[in-house]
């Protein structure tokens, strides 16, 4: 559609900032949304807008989109194409596609509420992770680890106990948890001494329209921290055009010999990299 673009971003201060830089290349429009969207500005409609905001379930982005179609707003991203990104058992065949320029982590995941825990399917899926073998895995939801939780679900054993940890892990999450439980295989990753520690070698790699705009630090790494090789971005690049969303990242890390594919995400509910500089971002969003 020919209709104008704008940048829509929630009225929180948390995104002030980001509203101000978003501003040099777009009009701007805040919005609120609880269980219907308010925009704080009338708006020109129809319009297209690039929406930036917290995290929403798949089904909370489709009723923030079905919204905004109602108010003339339309989001660049469906939610199909939300969901295809958002979610990593969505994104995993793509992920996994990337092969051989890339270590794809194995992974096995079961979908559940979190008040049903399905204990037997638990334990079928740990004792198929152990017979790869595997002994170590990340716990982490459909979207989300919980890293702030320490490392207990970070690096967990391949063992009788397993299933009782990912009980503990979904009460950790709470009201966050997202759709299941998935368990990804641990992969070694490079570390270097940065400001009086060790950090890892990550990066965020952003796609607009298919194609990569910017590959970002992601870790807080030294500037002699190894780049992203070509190969690399390459494989990336064709996974994003897989994962068919017009505007999404991938995140991969420099592993043990090997680099390796983290995840994918939606692009919206993707937090900036540090030191990123976001008003160039929104001048490739525009």
């Amino acid at each position: 559609q020919g209709w104008p673009l704008i940048a829509l971003l929630p009225s929180h201060p948390e995104f002030d900032e980001e509203a101000e830089l978003a501003a040099m290349s777009l009009p701007v429009a805040r919005f609120s949304f609880e269980d219907f969207p308010a925009l704080d500005s009338l708006l020109h409609t129809p319009c297209r807008a690039i929406a930036r905001h917290f995290m929403l379930s798949a089904e909370r982005y489709g009723a923030l989109y079905k919204s905004l179609v109602e108010m003339g707003v339309h989001l660049v991203v469906e939610p199909e194409a939300y969901e295809r990104a958002h979610y990593y058992p969505c994104a995993y065949p793509a992920l996994a596609s990337m092969t051989p320029a890339v270590k794809c982590p194995r992974a096995a995941w079961i979908a559940f509420e979190p008040e049903a825990i399905p204990r037997k399917d638990l334990e079928k899926m740990v004792a198929e992770i152990a017979a790869w073998p595997c002994s170590k895995v990340v716990i982490k939801d459909f979207v989300k680890s919980a890293k702030e939780a320490g490392q207990r679900f970070m690096h967990a054993s391949v063992d009788e106990e397993l299933p009782d940890l990912i009980g503990e892990f979904v009460k950790v999450r709470g009201r966050r948890f997202n759709r299941g439980v998935v368990l990804k295989e641990l992969k070694s990753l490079e570390c270097y001494r940065a400001h009086g520690e060790f950090v890892t070698n990550e990066w965020r790699l952003w796609f607009i329209q298919g194609k990569l705009q910017v590959a970002t630090p992601n870790s807080f790494q030294p500037d002699s921290a190894a780049k992203v090789p070509e190969v690399v971005l390459a494989a990336a690049a064709h996974a994003a055009e897989t994962i068919a969303s017009p505007y999404l990242t991938i995140d991969v890390a420099e592993g043990t010999g090997a680099w390796i594919v983290l995840e994918a995400g939606d692009g919206g509910v993707s937090g900036s990299s540090p030191y990123q500089d976001m008003a160039e971002h929104w001048m490739q969003l525009a």
